[in-house]
């Protein structure tokens, strides 16, 4: 609906998330797209991500690639406090930027969990935390080699309280 058209590679796929009123579109092949209408628009200033998910007054974008870093697998970005609009990293903003290294791979999915972030890789997970200023999200890697496939195969099953996903990984759910 932008007037360009898209490009998609056979092997990427549109993931979406809701921001407040504000619906939003992402594969690694176009900037974040956002709605609020019928019509998606490019996100200025947005990275190309394979997976967005949201969290509190947050948008994430995981699996990115943009004009400073290039392609980062590993990498995710948060948008400014409040505003899905605003990625330029900033401690007065609250938007950031950060990359999962500690484990190999990519990040494949990416699911709120109540207050918090739940990142996978195929063999690992992290939990994301807000913290505020000047971290802003404060990332640590799960215990054992437990990972989701991808963005699709994590469900989240729990209430706002009482958070729960289930999720397919390599070997078992």
């Amino acid at each position: 609906s932008r007037g360009t058209g898209y490009g998609l590679a056979e092997t990427d796929r549109w993931r979406f998330a809701q921001f407040g009123d504000v619906s939003l579109a992402t594969n690694k092949q176009n900037t974040i797209q956002a709605s609020t209408t019928s019509a998606f628009a490019d996100v200025s200033g947005a990275p190309k991500a394979a997976i967005i998910e949201t969290v509190g007054q947050f948008v994430f974008a995981l699996n990115t690639t943009e004009g400073t870093y290039g392609d980062s697998p590993n990498r995710w970005w948060c948008s400014a406090i409040g505003n899905h609009a605003s990625w330029t990293p900033s401690v007065s903003a609250q938007a950031a930027t950060g990359i999962l290294t500690s484990s190999p791979g990519k990040l494949t999915a990416g699911k709120r969990f109540g207050d918090s972030i739940i990142v996978f890789k195929n063999v690992a997970m992290y939990r994301g935390d807000y913290v505020g200023v000047p971290a802003i999200w404060s990332f640590s890697q799960i215990p054992g080699e437990v990972g989701a496939l991808c963005q699709e195969v994590v469900a989240s099953v729990g209430t706002p309280d009482a958070p729960r996903l289930i999720f397919m990984g390599p070997d078992n759910f």
